[in-house]
């Protein structure tokens, strides 16, 4: 998915191939305490509006559908 590779991008997350590597990450993970790190940094994407929130822009198309709104509807296209 695309957004996976953004968040691989980021440091995020990770993409392991093997259970060597899967479990030298957990390992490491558990000790760098990752899940404060990444914690931070989902949290500044999100302030930056990095991502949009996915849950409004369903609603913003869905109300632009209904309301037969073409403002709502191309509010997201790039």
């Amino acid at each position: 998915m695309v957004v996976n590779n953004e968040l691989i991008e980021m440091g995020c997350l990770k993409k392991l191939d093997n259970s060597k590597e899967i479990l030298a990450a957990i390992k490491a993970s558990l000790e760098n305490d990752d899940k404060k790190r990444t914690k931070k940094m989902v949290q500044k994407a999100y302030e930056n509006n990095t991502w949009l929130d996915t849950t409004q822009v369903i609603l913003d198309i869905c109300r632009g559908v209904l309301e037969d709104n073409r403002e709502l509807i191309n509010k997201y296209r790039e």
